[in-house]
């Protein structure tokens, strides 16, 4: 095996190391802030050795100095550092500075590694977490099915842990798609490990995130199947979803279909008056309400600290809306910096899995749009949008750092259409014409 083939394996496992780290902490009797800085010390000893031994270390430096460099790293460190300086929560600093500091070594180190490398060690990071997680809890598990009762375990809050979950699930569709037999029979079992769980921790929100990924990528296939006039695609979903339809109407008034959607309002609390459908999102809309007051002096220009909502919002429900909660801490500017910053990265996924003609990469593409899918939707009724403190954050905040060339077909521009395809000035790449063949 070459030298370089090692590198990269070992990489992937020290990276691996720390997303299963940033997992375990939470089975900590107490989840401290020095706990939490585990994970995040051992990234930066991997960003320093990788940056030590690479040879490619001028051109991670200087991805400081290009546009997305100065405006996504620079620029809002020092936004955040600024709205931190003298907020009236005295930690607000400290943590400004934490977040800074992992924004400059995330940008070091996906200027140096794929963001794919990055995936692949996140899948094995879940198949390792969820060995050691499913054995300690299966007695809570088998409890919680028998009573239909909300699954909790140790420090988990449960709509993180379904938010662990959900990122976990993207994964494993990844390798259900590209992986051999071995691997597809692994990420499905995975998988639906992952679904139970998100369901028994009764997380409406990561529900609806992973529909709406779902979603994404079947509208992405039928619109590339369109584009390819691959009719014989549309006769099988439109015969999919007529059969669907039929079945759901020969079962919907049956006694055992009745007792299954039963079930499922009450593990989801459909009905309760205190988290239903007409409980106002669990209170969180009267939240955001008063956050949108709160924020009516002006406050919201420059912003309050970072995680100083946590110190105003002590209360039950929190603001639980990572939108409201970076415009509440940081301002305006590093709000509109990095939502624009996922959704261009979102449109930059699918641009390149309609562009790439090898079926890896197209998967490839679309579980990054999946992933980041999930993340914008979540993050209306969940705080990980911009964060360090668990895994799917984490990976989240590895994408935000990643350089926008390194986004465009990484690693596979021989495997373009030659002929359908240029470069632009801006580096990306030109999508092809719709009347020339492939």
């Amino acid at each position: 095996m070459p030298d370089a083939k090692k590198t990269d394996v070992l990489n992937q496992a020290v990276l691996a190391l720390v997303f299963t780290l940033a997992f375990a902490i939470f089975f900590a009797p107490e989840l401290s802030l020095p706990l939490q800085l585990v994970p995040l010390g051992l990234f930066a000893a991997l960003v320093f050795c990788k940056a030590l031994w690479s040879d490619s270390l001028l051109t991670a430096l200087t991805g400081f100095f290009d546009t997305d460099g100065l405006l996504y790293v620079i620029f809002l460190s020092v936004l955040m550092l600024g709205a931190s300086f003298e907020s009236s929560f005295e930690e607000a600093f400290e943590f400004a500075l934490l977040l800074s500091i992992c924004l400059v070594l995330a940008r070091i180190y996906m200027t140096l590694v794929p963001i794919r490398e990055v995936l692949e060690a996140f899948y094995w990071s879940a198949i390792l977490s969820l060995l050691i997680f499913v054995p300690l809890t299966f007695g809570m598990l088998i409890q919680s099915v028998a009573t239909l009762e909300k699954f909790t375990a140790f420090n988990f809050h449960p709509n993180l842990l379904a938010l662990q979950l959900a990122a976990y699930l993207c994964v494993m569709v990844w390798k259900l798609m590209t992986g051999g037999w071995f691997m597809k029979v692994l990420s499905g079992l995975v998988g639906t490990v992952c679904i139970i769980v998100i369901f028994l921790s009764s997380s409406r929100g990561a529900l609806v995130g992973i529909v709406a990924g779902g979603g994404f990528v079947i509208g992405v296939v039928l619109v590339d199947a369109a584009k390819r006039h691959q009719k014989r695609t549309f006769r099988v979903s439109a015969i999919v979803l007529a059969l669907l339809a039929v079945l759901f109407a020969v079962v919907q008034n049956l006694e055992s279909t009745q007792e299954v959607l039963a079930t499922v309002d009450k593990i989801l609390d459909l009905s309760s008056p205190g988290r239903g459908l007409d409980s106002g999102m669990t209170g969180r809309v009267d939240v955001w309400q008063e956050v949108l007051r709160v924020l009516r002096d002006g406050s919201w220009l420059f912003g309050h600290g970072v995680r100083s909502s946590d110190a105003v919002w002590t209360y039950e429900p929190k603001i639980d809306n990572s939108y409201l909660v970076i415009l509440y801490d940081m301002g305006v500017v590093p709000l509109i910096l990095i939502t624009w910053r996922f959704v261009r990265m979102l449109r930059g996924a699918t641009r390149n899995y309609f562009c790439a003609i090898d079926d890896e990469q197209k998967q490839f593409h679309l579980t990054c749009g999946m992933f980041l899918v999930v993340l914008l939707v979540t993050s209306i009724v969940e705080r990980s949008l911009f964060a360090v403190g668990n895994p799917f954050s984490l990976l989240a905040f590895l994408f935000f750092a990643t350089p926008t060339r390194s986004l465009e077909l990484q690693g596979d521009r021989s495997m373009l259409y030659p002929q359908r395809s240029g470069l632009l000035q801006d580096g990306s790449i030109s999508a092809p014409r719709p009347n020339q063949e492939s």
